[in-house]
């Protein structure tokens, strides 16, 4: 059996310029599943349900952005994406049997879901790359 603080380490440390690497609309896709698996993490947690719709309305406003400067035909399907997430987050959280360890991830995702709202961006593309020249 796989350590839920492996597996948590892994999770959050699946970041948007790793993503880069598969281009932006990888990036989007990336993101939006990792907002998915957050929002459900932050849900299944108990946490502010304000906190949680700021956190989603976010990203949807960034990625619907993103998505309409990418070039025609290579929109992700933003909502698709971010359903991946959200379903892995409810088999890894259904997975962690140990009541101290899911306090610890969701404590952790607490940190991240603030984090992306306060910070300016949660997509964090990089922007020159999505534009023809």
């Amino acid at each position: 059996m796989r350590s839920p603080a492996l597996l948590l380490s892994l999770l959050l440390s699946a970041s948007p310029a790793l993503a880069a690497n598969d281009g932006p609309a990888g990036a989007i896709a990336s993101v939006a599943r990792a907002t998915g698996m957050s929002y459900q993490f932050g849900t299944r947690c108990g946490f502010d349900a304000d906190l949680l719709r700021r956190h989603r309305n976010k990203f949807q406003a960034e990625a619907n952005t993103a998505n309409a400067a990418l070039p025609a035909g290579q929109a992700v399907d933003i909502e698709a994406e971010f359903q991946i997430g959200f379903d892995e987050a409810n088999r890894f959280y259904d997975g962690i049997k140990d009541t101290p360890q899911r306090g610890m991830v969701c404590q952790q995702f607490a940190l991240q879901i603030k984090q992306a709202v306060e910070h300016p961006s949660v997509l964090s593309l990089p922007t020159n790359g999505m534009r023809p020249r």
